[in-house]
């Protein structure tokens, strides 16, 4: 699969995981936005930009790594776990 196919796989899974949960979403016309979908709460609105992760032991060609644990804390590292949808929109 092409990256295009997987952005698309992904944002299709993101959209799945919202609507489950009861959000309202709306996709911009067009791929033009810095963000991909828009997740409406009732309360709030927010603007999602939608990214495909994996595990990769060469973190060199990754533009953003993530990391799933380390032997130091650092302020400059990604955790995971910051990044991953926990159910609720605030």
């Amino acid at each position: 699969m092409n990256t295009k196919g997987k952005g698309g796989e992904t944002e299709a899974e993101i959209i799945h995981t919202f609507i489950s949960r009861g959000y309202s979403i709306s996709v911009p016309f067009g791929d033009n936005d810095k963000y991909d979908i828009i997740v409406d709460s009732g309360q709030n609105i927010c603007r999602v930009q939608c990214k495909t992760g994996w595990a990769n032991k060469d973190a060199t060609t990754q533009k953003m790594e993530l990391r799933f644990d380390a032997e130091i804390n650092h302020p400059s590292i990604n955790w995971a776990e910051d990044y991953e949808f926990d159910g609720e929109i605030r």
